[in-house]
C-alpha cells in the first residue's frame, strides 16, 4: 500500500497532475510499479509515464495506477534532431496502436544503440571501462532503448561504487564528456515523430521549449524566433500542445511560453520531467507539472481521437 501519512503531510504541494515521468524502461531510476506508488505518497492524483522511445512500461504502470488510484493515460517521448538540437516530442493517448507505435519506434531505438556502443567503445579506447555494448543491450527489453544513463549505471556497478554514484559518472557520456557521441544522422526530424504519434491513434505535445531556447546559439530574440518557428512548423503536422513549465522552467520562461500557446491556440501542459531519486534529484512530484484543468483537457483531448 502506498503511504498515505506522506501524501497527507506533503503540504507543499503546487501540482497534483504530472505528465510526464520516467521508468527504469528508459533512464530514470525504478520501474513503473515503484514510480506510480511514489506519486501516489506524494500526493498526486494524476500521473503520464512517458519514458524516451517506449511504452514497455506503460501497462505495468497502469495497472499500478489502477491500483493506487492514480489517473493516467498512456505517454511516450519520442527523441529527434532538429538543426543539430535535441528536439523531444511528447504523444499522449488512450491506448496506443502497440505495434505501429513500436515500429515508427524501432529505428530511433536501432539509433540509440548504435550511439551507445559508440560511446562504450570510446570509453574502452581510454581504458576507462571493461564494459561491452551486448551486455548492456542483453539487460533491455527488445523495444527499450540503451541510454547514456544505462552506461554510466553499468559504470558505477563495475567500479562497486554505491547507488546514485551514476549521476556523476554520466559525465563522461555527456555533452563535453571523453566519451560523448552526438546524435547520428539517422535520428529523424520532430515532424516525423509527430506523425509517427499521430498514426499510432495518439496526439503530439513538444517537451520542454524552454530548454531549446536556452541551448540555441543567438540572442535571446534568434532564440525565441528559433522556438516559434519550431513550433509553427510541428502544428502543420499536428502538434497540439506544449509544456510551459517544468522543475528547470523560470517564471519568465513559463510566461512567455504561455503567451505563445495563447497566441498559437495551442493547449498547455506542465511536468516535473522526474527521474527519480538518483537521475535528477532536484526534480520533486509536486514542486511543478499541470493544474487540474489541463490534464482533464488532455484526457479529453485524446478521448476524441479515433
Amino acid at each position: 500500500m502506498y503511504d498515505t501519512a506522506s501524501a497527507s503531510n506533503n503540504i507543499s504541494m503546487l501540482y497534483y497532475y504530472d505528465t510526464h515521468v520516467h521508468s527504469n524502461h528508459s533512464d530514470g531510476d525504478f520501474a513503473p510499479r515503484e514510480v506510480a506508488r511514489q506519486a501516489r505518497a506524494s500526493g498526486l492524483r494524476g500521473v503520464v509515464l512517458a519514458d524516451h522511445n517506449t511504452i514497455e512500461g506503460c501497462e505495468e504502470f497502469s495497472a499500478a495506477c489502477r491500483e493506487f488510484g492514480l489517473k493516467t493515460c498512456m505517454g511516450v517521448e519520442v527523441s529527434t534532431k532538429y538543426q543539430e538540437l535535441e528536439i523531444h516530442v511528447l504523444g499522449y493517448a488512450r491506448q496506443f496502436n502497440v505495434e505501429a507505435l513500436r515500429g515508427g519506434l524501432q529505428p530511433v531505438i536501432q539509433g540509440y544503440d548504435r550511439r551507445s556502443a559508440q560511446m562504450v567503445d570510446k570509453l574502452r579506447e581510454q581504458g576507462l571501462t571493461g564494459i561491452e555494448f551486448p551486455g548492456l543491450r542483453a539487460k533491455k527489453s527488445l523495444h527499450d532503448p540503451v541510454v547514456k544513463y544505462d552506461i554510466a549505471i553499468a559504470l558505477r556497478i563495475e567500479r562497486g561504487l554505491p547507488q546514485g554514484a551514476e549521476k556523476e559518472l554520466e559525465a563522461l557520456v555527456n555533452r563535453g564528456g571523453s566519451g560523448f557521441v552526438p546524435y547520428g544522422d539517422d535520428f529523424y526530424g520532430p515532424d516525423v515523430a509527430c506523425g509517427i504519434i499521430y498514426d499510432a491513434g495518439g496526439i503530439s505535445v513538444l517537451a520542454h521549449p524552454d530548454a531549446y531556447v536556452r541551448k540555441y546559439r543567438g540572442t535571446e530574440d534568434e532564440k525565441r524566433m528559433f522556438v516559434e518557428k519550431l513550433i509553427v512548423d510541428l502544428q502543420r503536422v499536428g502538434l497540439q500542445g506544449i509544456e510551459i513549465r517544468n522543475t528547470d522552467c523560470s517564471p519568465e520562461e513559463t510566461k512567455y511560453l504561455s503567451d505563445l500557446a495563447k497566441k498559437l491556440h495551442l493547449f498547455t501542459l506542465g511536468s516535473t520531467d522526474w527521474h527519480g531519486r538518483y537521475h535528477h534529484p532536484g526534480r520533486v512530484f509536486g514542486k511543478s507539472g499541470s493544474s487540474e484543468e489541463e490534464f482533464h483537457y488532455l484526457i479529453s483531448t485524446i478521448s476524441r481521437r479515433k
